[in-house]
């Protein structure tokens, strides 16, 4: 029946963007839904920016979190830290877990990600891998000295023992964010439903657009870095002319993430096999 048709026009085209998750750029990519009962193509539009829902969550997060304890949550999923989220309320769990992928664009999360974690799984936390879980009760079970803790619903972010957050320089990347970053937190903090009004959407996505932009910022120099560094690790000459010039710890702790390997394997593969369009633009 019609029903059933539209469940299978509904599987293709996931199945479909399921397979370009890994296609980055700005070109136009047509596909195939073999698996639709009618012949059918979809047309996509690839960017580089971080997905509605990333943009979403980010928005939802800002209202629970100030800018100081945002950017240690910045640092520490940089540093790819066993995380664990912690609110009462499971919209905003689910939109502080999922705020991951903004805050890390360009790169992306390659660790476990678990908006609400069942509460039968939270032994899963001891686990000695990285990972970013949200948990709704067992508040005071899963404190920990070893794991990165955010209480959404009391603006308050602990770190691990002997783990600093703070990033080269944090002044610089605070004086930038400050200002668009508290109004942001203001129009976030004033609705509870802020999808349902435009005009709280309008408003928002301009001072979205600038925060996320000096995040982005900030990320590509880092991994910049990490790429200088990562040449010369292994070069007696890049290893001399850095002489007497300790690393800086959080780059230190950049270099062995899995979402920096996998972003110096994707940027090297592209510079030595450019991408072209799968259709004429």
């Amino acid at each position: 029946g019609a029903l059933g048709d539209g469940k299978q026009v509904l599987h293709g085209i996931l199945e479909a963007m399921h397979q370009l998750t890994d296609n980055w750029g700005n070109e136009r990519i047509e596909v195939e839904l073999p698996t639709t009962p009618i012949p059918t193509k979809l047309t996509v539009r690839c960017t580089e920016a971080p997905s509605h829902l990333a943009r979403w969550s980010f928005f939802m997060t800002v209202g629970s979190l100030s800018l100081r304890n945002l950017l240690h949550l910045f640092a520490f999923t940089l540093m790819e830290k066993q995380m664990v989220f912690i609110s009462c309320n499971l919209g905003l769990l689910t939109a502080a877990t999922l705020s991951i992928e903004a805050l890390l664009h360009p790169l992306a999360w390659q660790c476990l990600l678990a908006p609400i974690l069942p509460d039968k799984m939270n032994g899963f936390i001891d686990a000695p891998v990285p990972f970013a879980v949200g948990v709704q009760s067992g508040v005071k079970k899963l404190r920990s000295s070893e794991r990165v803790h955010v209480f959404l619903d009391y603006d308050e972010v602990t770190a691990p023992e002997g783990c600093s957050s703070y990033l080269p320089m944090w002044s610089t990347l605070f004086t930038a964010l400050e200002a668009p970053y508290e109004k942001l937190r203001k129009i976030a903090k004033s609705t509870q439903q802020p999808l349902t009004s435009w005009s709280v959407i309008e408003e928002a996505a301009p001072l979205l657009d600038e925060c996320l932009g000096v995040l982005t910022q900030f990320t590509t120099y880092a991994a910049e870095t990490a790429f200088m560094l990562d040449r010369t690790r292994e070069n007696i000459f890049g290893e001399l002319k850095r002489e007497g010039k300790a690393v800086d710890p959080f780059i230190a702790n950049f270099l062995t993430t899995q979402a920096w390997a996998c972003y110096r394997d994707e940027a090297l593969m592209k510079s030595r096999y450019p991408h072209l369009p799968l259709t004429p633009p």
